[in-house]
């Protein structure tokens, strides 16, 4: 069995969030999401998710392609990492180089752990969802 792992805000949860889970859930038998609280999102980009991290979960856990959801209190993927082991990690093709991003590649490499880069739904982002409902 295989065990796949994918982080994210999925904050306004849309089809291009949904495109891609599906996806991951394609390539692996169980799914787990991991979801950053609401602190975590403000320290990474600045601002508060619009959706909080209990409505997030909520939404998440309602999709059939997604078996575990679990929150995370520290802009970091190793305690997940370490805590599932899983066979895949799942990541954007947009997937930084910033601490946490290599920490986790480092991990992957180190515990037999796939990393996968999935693209992105063009035409549809959570940015692009707040332009037009602020009417920008």
């Amino acid at each position: 069995m295989f065990l796949g792992y994918i982080p994210g805000v999925w904050d306004l949860l849309h089809a291009g969030h949904v495109a891609i889970l599906e996806r991951a859930r394609s390539l692996c038998d169980r799914l787990v999401v991991g979801v950053p609280s609401d602190e975590v999102v403000l320290q990474d980009k600045g601002q508060l998710p619009i959706v909080s991290l209990q409505d997030r979960v909520h939404l998440l856990e309602a999709l059939c392609c997604v078996d575990v959801v679990l929150p995370y209190y520290k802009l970091e993927f190793l305690t997940h990492l370490e805590l599932l082991k899983p066979d895949i990690l799942f990541v954007g093709e947009t997937w930084g180089s910033d601490t946490r991003h290599v920490d986790a590649e480092r991990w992957t490499s180190l515990n037999h752990c796939r990393l996968i880069r999935l693209p992105y739904t063009r035409g549809i982002s959570t940015t692009q969802l707040k332009e037009r409902i602020c009417g920008q």
